[in-house]
């Protein structure tokens, strides 16, 4: 007859330092030789945001917005470049 005590799945007795250092070997799983795993139940259960399929601004703005960065540009063109008297002219645009 086998002795109760001296079964195979009972961890071995750990000293303090040990468990303090380590923790105690098996509290979480009985197979201490596993390997743990290398995604969180977050990450596992995020979902990345997804797009709305629509636009999101209209035709109208876009193009405005990119009329005014070519004024804007055409404008810091002007001024860098000396005009032919050799005076550069910073004020006086009109757009």
């Amino acid at each position: 007859m086998a002795d109760v005590n001296q079964r195979d799945d009972v961890p071995e007795e750990q000293t303090r330092e040990q468990i303090l250092r380590y923790g105690h070997k098996g509290i979480l799983t009985m197979n201490t030789g596993s390997q743990m795993e290398n995604i969180t139940t977050l990450k596992a259960a995020f979902a990345p945001p997804k797009s709305p399929g629509v636009r999101l601004r209209g035709i109208r703005s876009e193009l405005l917005e990119r009329r005014i960065a070519q004024i804007i540009n055409f404008m810091i063109i002007k001024v860098s470049r000396p005009s032919a008297t050799g005076v550069k002219i910073t004020s006086g645009f009109r757009v």
